[in-house]
């Protein structure tokens, strides 16, 4: 980063519409204005963290709307997490946070049938977000509606996988 993502459109991917992930504390990544539908994951963030702004989005007939995760052997380095960098201040939570999740529509996210492949096909069903392993997370001021199984998810996402060589 820093990164723009606005106005973009993701449909029928059989991961993820978009992806931030492996840039730990340093993704520096601000997403506005996008629509993810038809997708597996309609957004998946695999150990990204430090600031990250997802503002004003929707959401929807996606499998899982909204999918962020720790994972050990899955795009190193573990873990995700929010804090901001050197210890700084979020401008919009005014705390420790600068993963923010702000003014989303997330709904009808419960589409089994969206192609899958690979850990994306591992999404929950009619989830509208889901955070597994995640630290330092803000989820403020969005709507969730017509998921049929949660609207958001916490999972500990107790990753057993050992390191590859060079990761600690």
């Amino acid at each position: 980063g820093p990164g723009i993502w606005s106005q973009l459109y993701a449909n029928n991917f059989n991961d993820s519409g978009m992806y931030v992930g492996a840039c730990l504390q340093a993704c520096d990544m601000t997403i506005s204005k996008a629509w993810m539908e038809n997708n597996a994951l309609g957004y998946s963030g695999t150990n990204s963290g430090g600031q990250i702004i997802v503002e004003d989005s929707q959401f929807d007939h996606n499998e899982d709307g909204f999918d962020t995760n720790t994972q050990i052997n899955g795009d190193p380095p573990a873990p995700q997490n929010g804090a901001c960098p050197n210890g700084g201040t979020s401008p919009i939570t005014h705390t420790h946070s600068c993963w923010v999740f702000l003014d989303n529509y997330v709904h009808d996210n419960n589409d089994a049938s969206m192609p899958r492949a690979g850990s994306a096909a591992a999404g929950p069903t009619g989830t509208g977000m889901t955070i597994s392993g995640g630290r330092n997370d803000t989820v403020m001021d969005n709507r969730f509606a017509n998921n049929g199984a949660w609207g958001v998810l916490f999972v500990p996402y107790p990753d057993s996988s050992t390191p590859s060589a060079g990761q600690t």
